[in-house]
């Protein structure tokens, strides 16, 4: 009787048999979890492609609200009258012509004489008397010069040398008055009883008024007013040009 419940024990302590099929993703768990992942991925990627698409559509918006705006105020063009050029917030133009020129003494000397050369003052001259052309007798009394112009016999001749004087057996008479000249040394001239050191004149150029001088010629900067133009369809406020309404 024992024996017979043995066989009996050791069924009924055996586990079941399986008759159905497992499901692949079940038993492999980390196939399952790589596909999870892999959607994941998917939808996030999805989902910035359409954020960008958007965001991309409303800079565009914005680009172009921006550009509009921009469009309703532009810079005028800036020209000159003809001749004038731009010269910062003006137009300007040079005129120029010839200067005028005249030969003068360099700064610190004077003319010597009406038409003599240039002196610089240097010392007094030293005076001496002479006789005029014309004289056939001069003598010296007391620091005067006589001068004499004719001559007769000495019989007639008086004492007073004012009229007449004799000597070498002749009477000389018809006085004139000497003439005091100054002498300065050689490298010197002499003028208005000075001597002076002689220099030659330069030319100098000036302009008249209103005029600037640049080298051998005058030249005036004439300004005038910057012509603004505006595109069509503007008009011109100010400095800038918005659509005309």
């Amino acid at each position: 009787m024992e024996k017979e419940k043995r066989p009996q024990e050791e069924e009924q302590t055996s586990p079941p048999k399986q008759t159905g099929k497992t499901c692949p993703l079940i038993q492999k768990p980390k196939l399952l979890i790589g596909i999870i992942v892999l959607l994941l991925i998917i939808i996030l990627l999805l989902l910035f492609l359409i954020f960008r698409d958007k965001q991309t559509t409303n800079d565009s918006k914005i680009e172009d609200k921006k550009v509009s705006e921009e469009e309703k105020e532009v810079k005028p063009t800036i020209n000159c009258p003809e001749g004038y050029e731009i010269e910062g917030d003006v137009c300007e133009r040079k005129a120029s012509k010839p200067a005028s020129s005249k030969f003068v003494c360099p700064e610190g000397m004077i003319e010597v004489g009406p038409d003599g050369p240039c002196g610089l003052y240097k010392q007094k001259a030293e005076p001496t008397q002479r006789c005029p052309k014309g004289t056939i007798y001069q003598v010296e009394i007391k620091t005067l010069y006589y001068c004499y112009t004719q001559s007769r016999p000495p019989e007639s001749c008086g004492e007073d040398p004012e009229s007449s004087y004799l000597a070498d057996g002749k009477c000389y008479y018809a006085r004139i008055d000497s003439e005091t000249t100054y002498t300065c040394p050689s490298n010197m001239v002499s003028y208005k009883g000075d001597c002076y050191a002689k220099a030659d004149k330069i030319k100098k150029y000036s302009c008249d008024s209103g005029y600037t001088l640049e080298g051998t010629n005058c030249v005036k900067v004439e300004r005038t007013e910057q012509m603004k133009d505006c595109p069509t369809g503007y008009e011109l406020e100010i400095d800038r040009c918005v659509v005309d309404k």
